[in-house]
């Protein structure tokens, strides 16, 4: 009887441990598509729309967030302005949404919503 007790216990263990290696192989091999998010420090649109864009992130497996103040951190106004450029836009102002080749500058979660679902299509 404690050795049936004993190999069920070792049975569920070894399985629940080889799921759990399981899924996070998957996840490890799901791609991520990089949401840039620019923002700068006293913007009301950005502080506006900032916890629903990391709602959104957390929502998608795919998605993960970068976030970049501008106002004050030349080097993030000067990474803003080189991704536009490669993407053939202009860095217009904040708050500014780079995913895939997409630049979206606003604060319409819609728009955002569309443009993460279109970049994070398999």
């Amino acid at each position: 009887m404690k050795r049936t007790t004993a190999l069920c216990t070792m049975m569920v263990l070894l399985f629940c441990t080889a799921d759990s290696m399981t899924r996070r192989s998957l996840e490890a091999q799901v791609k991520k598509v990089v949401l840039h998010f620019f923002y700068g420090r006293e913007c009301p649109h950005c502080k506006k729309i900032e916890p629903e864009i990391e709602s959104l992130v957390k929502s998608n497996p795919r998605l993960e967030l970068k976030k970049y103040e501008v106002w004050y951190n030349k080097d993030n106004r000067a990474l803003l302005m080189r991704m536009a450029k490669e993407r053939g836009k202009s860095a217009q102002g904040v708050p500014t949404v780079v995913i895939g080749n997409d630049v979206y500058l606003g604060s319409d979660m819609a728009k955002i919503r569309d443009l993460a679902a279109k970049n994070t299509r398999k």
